[in-house]
């Protein structure tokens, strides 16, 4: 009889965070993920309303994903839920409109300074600070901005488009993908995932 032999549980939230860092940036690359995850980067007001502003399906990949995988892999225990439960509720500290930075200890932790340069409209923060719990992918990978002391930029897409309707959001289609928004704020690229991002002309239709 085959036994299951699970690893140590101790290592599953930091496995969680590198599954959501990938996936996150595999959003940011391939061109159906990004009409999907374009609807969370809309927001042209980012609080903490938007982290539930998902395109629905999302959160069902990520679930036969991401938590399946962690789920198979590591034991699950109280401590490891609790563990889960404190970063869902941090996501939503991350996505407050407030001023809340680390400072030199940015690599510690994630902030929502240091988060909100993610949905920055600014060119220079395009494809940066993915990470959603900790901050080490981010330097590990070379996409991390260290935002300086008072930066806290505009947000939302670079062309400020937004869903004109909630039928809009939720078939995402009528919006997204009609209008290229996979095309027109990035060169979406399937390769390279966990490479340091890369200059990438804008395209135009």
């Amino acid at each position: 009889m085959l036994r299951h032999h699970s690893l140590p549980s101790e290592f599953a939230p930091l496995a969680m965070d590198f599954g959501e860092y990938v996936y996150h940036r595999a959003s940011h690359r391939v061109p159906l993920l990004w009409a999907m995850h374009s609807l969370h980067h809309s927001d042209p007001a980012v609080d903490a309303s938007t982290t539930p502003r998902h395109f629905w399906v999302e959160p069902a990949i990520k679930t036969f994903t991401i938590y399946l995988a962690v789920g198979l892999l590591f034991r699950a225990s109280a401590p490891i839920l609790a563990v889960y439960w404190f970063i869902s509720i941090w996501n939503y500290v991350l996505h407050m409109n407030i001023r809340l930075s680390f400072g030199r200890m940015w690599f510690l932790l994630n902030s929502s300074q240091f988060h909100r340069v993610h949905y920055s409209a600014e060119p220079q923060h395009r494809d940066r600070n993915f990470g959603a719990l900790f901050t080490i992918f981010d330097a590990l990978f070379g996409t991390a901005y260290v935002p300086s002391p008072g930066e806290y930029p505009v947000t939302g897409l670079e062309d400020g488009d937004i869903p004109g309707s909630i039928l809009e959001a939720f078939l995402a289609g009528s919006w997204l993908l009609a209008s290229n928004r996979a095309g027109l704020t990035h060169q979406p690229r399937i390769d390279g995932i966990c490479s340091p991002p890369q200059a990438r002309l804008r395209m135009h239709v």
